[in-house]
């Protein structure tokens, strides 16, 4: 899908960023999610594993549910602005009307170029645009060395370790507020 279509389908509310483009996704992109949720390095510290066709479809039906609760919070493709590729997804979904969880997925042709820092710093500065928001949540499988750093060197804290879906997960902190 080319940004062009996308420009005029996508609802208000997005992250800004240099090198990448933030669309909400819309039911017009499930091949894009698919290509993402179905591929095992991608999804391999989120489920563990990739997903299967139901699976993906299932998943793909509650990322649209929640993305029609806001405008201004959900689930995005994350574009290379360059070559309008789809790189990865990303999240900012409340869990409160304090707090929100962040998170992304790229895609591992995508690892190691800087664009898992410019996701997370444009989501932080995305949350900031909101006056109710005190706090982020990163939430990390406790073997993503990566993404705990990622989260460490942009402020986060650890808070705590949970049990989430029979996965452990580590739920770091971000007081923005």
């Amino acid at each position: 899908m080319d940004a062009e279509n996308l420009k005029e389908q996508t609802p208000l509310g997005a992250p800004i960023s240099n090198r990448i483009l933030f669309k909400k996704y819309i039911h017009k992109m499930l091949p894009e999610y698919k290509r993402q949720s179905m591929n095992y390095e991608t999804m391999k510290y989120i489920t563990g594993k990739a997903l299967n066709e139901e699976e993906c479809l299932k998943r793909f039906d509650f990322v649209m549910e929640v993305n029609g609760r806001h405008n201004e919070f959900g689930y995005y493709a994350v574009f290379d602005k360059n070559t309008n590729t789809v790189i990865g997804l990303s999240k900012i979904v409340l869990m409160s009307k304090e707090c929100a969880e962040i998170g992304y997925a790229l895609l591992p042709e995508f690892w190691r170029k800087g664009y898992g820092s410019e996701i997370t710093k444009s989501l932080i500065n995305y949350a900031l645009q909101f006056e109710n928001l005190n706090e982020l949540i990163g939430i990390i499988n406790p073997l993503n060395e990566a993404s705990k750093m990622l989260l460490m060197k942009n402020g986060f804290t650890y808070l705590e370790s949970k049990s989430v879906y029979d996965q452990l997960s580590d739920y770091y902190q971000l007081k923005i507020r």
